[in-house]
């Protein structure tokens, strides 16, 4: 539970940063909709990704029905997470239905990002 405790703390607050930083010159450049669509889906990929975090390690230690079912909701659950995610990008011209969708993969980009990284340091 520690190692999943490690990696929320390492990578939610590095893709929020980003996303507000990029969100925020996407505003001053008058690109409002895209910049408001980059945060408002990272919000959606962070808290994806809490959700998930907190599902798998009661998956593992619950018996093979209890987490067969406990699975399956978590994986209900965030599909209708980010459902609602890409409607408000879709429904309302605030956002941007690309950038909302781009968003959401914010979490899985700065891991890529950060492993991607480490390798290339151990080739140096």
């Amino acid at each position: 539970m520690e190692q999943v405790n490690e990696l929320r703390r390492r990578y939610c607050p590095r893709a929020l940063a980003l996303a507000v930083m990029a969100g925020a010159i996407l505003i001053v450049l008058d690109m409002k909709p895209i910049g408001k669509g980059i945060i408002l889906g990272t919000l959606f990929s962070i808290l994806n990704f809490l959700i998930m975090s907190q599902a798998l390690p009661m998956a593992v230690v619950q018996g093979r029905k209890g987490s067969m079912l406990r699975s399956l909701g978590s994986v209900l659950v965030r599909f209708v997470l980010m459902a609602g995610a890409l409607f408000v990008g879709a429904k309302y011209d605030a956002y941007n239905f690309f950038a909302v969708a781009g968003g959401l993969f914010a979490v899985q980009l700065v891991i890529l990002a950060d492993h991607l990284l480490k390798a290339l340091r151990r080739q140096i």
